[in-house]
């Protein structure tokens, strides 16, 4: 466990970052995962079930849930609390993007978290994400080239 003021150097000499997410996309993840860390994320039905037991938020939910803002459009009104709409944001969360972000541990309870952590081959999963690494880099830079090319050399 690490205190609220840490470095980088203090988090990666953890073979592995255990995740609650309070939403579906940050920087962090992106850094972690690009540094070949490890990480742990609650399945998709285990954050859900957490989420519809009223057992966890994502930041945007608690905030409209515990009226901390209570100006939302009625558009945004829903999307932040209609049930319906959990399995969309989930859908798009980063963590469960597995073409993206392949190689992240998910956990379906406490329990299998804890066994997971005691027999995971950590370094294993560290050399599979550091290859997919090499993967992302190589298609992102493919895609902004189609980008430039259709911007500045499309006849």
């Amino acid at each position: 466990v690490l205190s609220s003021s840490y470095s980088w150097e203090n988090l990666y000499e953890f073979k592995g970052i255990i995740h609650f997410p309070y939403e579906i996309s940050t920087m962090s993840l992106f850094e972690q995962y690009s540094a070949n860390i490890p990480l742990f994320f609650p399945s998709k039905s285990y954050l859900k079930q957490l989420i519809i037991n009223n057992n966890y938020y994502f930041q945007s939910r608690y905030n409209k849930i515990h009226n901390y803002n209570n100006r939302y459009h009625n558009n945004v009104n829903k999307a932040l609390n209609d049930n319906y709409w959990i399995d969309f944001w989930l859908d798009n969360a980063d963590f469960y993007d597995t073409n993206n972000m392949n190689h992240i541990i998910y956990f379906n309870n406490y329990n299998e978290l804890i066994y997971l952590t005691n027999t995971v081959n950590f370094d294993y999963i560290s050399n599979c994400m550091k290859t997919h690494n090499a993967k992302r880099i190589i298609n992102a830079e493919i895609k902004w080239k189609e980008i430039i090319d259709n911007l500045f050399f499309k006849n």
